[in-house]
Formats: structure tokens, sequence, C-alpha cells
């Protein structure tokens, strides 16, 4: 099948829910990859980067600018769709995870605790006084315990699409207790290259 002559919209098929929910047409998807998709599994990704764009800038801020201290993601109202919930230049640890540990997530009239994503720039001193280092970190937030299944489901199916998008993350924490996000415990880790 030739794609380049096909005219019409697409939805990622790879999320039961159609976590973008946007229709994007083929011509503009043709342009922003320079007239090259070879396959469908081609179309599928080009559909990823352009949803994602939007999520990028914000990031590119924390990255490049370093006006950004933390950004935390959450999955809209109705799980269509990722948004940015809040983004800050505040350096207190505590304020975000505490906003982290705070999220709620509903479904279906009920309510639990909210699986987050978040990415944070790290900043800290290396051994010996080699100098400072940073490093954005990536945290994948969905409790072990007060999740709604569905919530939780979903955050898990949707977590890839958002970190391939988000071009220079140093290091990946999944935490699922309150233990695993505290700072000392993420610092001493990516400090150590283990994360």
């Amino acid at each position: 099948m030739d794609l380049s002559t096909q005219d019409f919209a697409i939805i990622h098929p790879t999320y039961p829910l159609n976590l973008y929910n946007t229709y994007i047409p083929l011509k503009s998807l043709l342009k922003r990859n320079h007239g090259k998709l070879k396959s469908f599994d081609h179309l599928w990704y080009a559909a990823d980067h352009h949803s994602f764009q939007s999520k990028s800038g914000q990031f590119n801020d924390l990255k490049l600018k370093k006006t950004t201290k933390y950004i935390i993601y959450k999955l809209s109202d109705d799980y269509k769709e990722i948004v940015v919930e809040e983004s800050s230049t505040d350096p207190d640890w505590e304020h975000f995870q505490e906003k982290i540990l705070n999220a709620k997530a509903s479904y279906k009239g009920k309510e639990g605790k909210g699986p987050r994503y978040a990415v944070y720039d790290f900043q800290y001193e290396l051994e010996a006084g080699e100098g400072t280092r940073n490093k954005i970190v990536f945290i994948s937030w969905s409790p072990d315990e007060g999740t709604l299944v569905f919530p939780r489901m979903t955050y898990a199916s949707s977590k890839e699409a958002l970190k391939n998008a988000l071009n220079g993350i140093g290091a990946e924490v999944q935490a699922n207790n309150e233990d695993e996000i505290e700072y000392a415990t993420i610092l001493k880790d990516i400090s150590k290259g283990k994360r």
C-alpha cells in the first residue's frame, strides 16, 4: 500500500482507550516526516511524535533553559490525553513529593490515590569534591495501595509513549511506595548510576 497517496485520519492503535483521542491528517504527518512514511508502524510512531510535541515544550525549558525544576504529568479526567498538571521552579523536594503523594484519580464515581509521571532536574555533588552534576530523572509514581485498577493500568500502558517523547532523560525511577520516592533514596541511586 502506498501510504503517500492516502489522505485519511488515524488514531494510535496501541492503547485500548485511544489515549491521544486525536485525528491527524496523513498529509500533516508526511510533511513533518519529509514524506518518508514507510509502513503503518512508522505511521503510528509519527502520530506519537505529533501528539507529544506540545508536551515537550515545557520539558525543553527544564532541560535546556534550566528555568523549570520539575514537571508533573497526569492523564486527563477522561483518560484520553496526557496533560501537564503542574510545572514549577521551586527546588524544595518536599513540596514536589507532597504533590505526588497527595494526587488523586477517579473512575466511575470512585476515587483513589492517583498515579503520576514527573520529570525532576536533580542536582548533586560528586564524591571526593569532584564537582556538581545534574541529571534529569523520569519518575513514574503508581502506589501499590489505594489506587483504582483502571487508572493504574492506564498509566502503566501509556508511560513509554511519554518517556520516549522526552529526549534527554538521564535516569528512571519506578516508585510504588513512599520510601521509593524519598529524595535521599533516589539521589543515592542516581549518583551511583543505579537508575
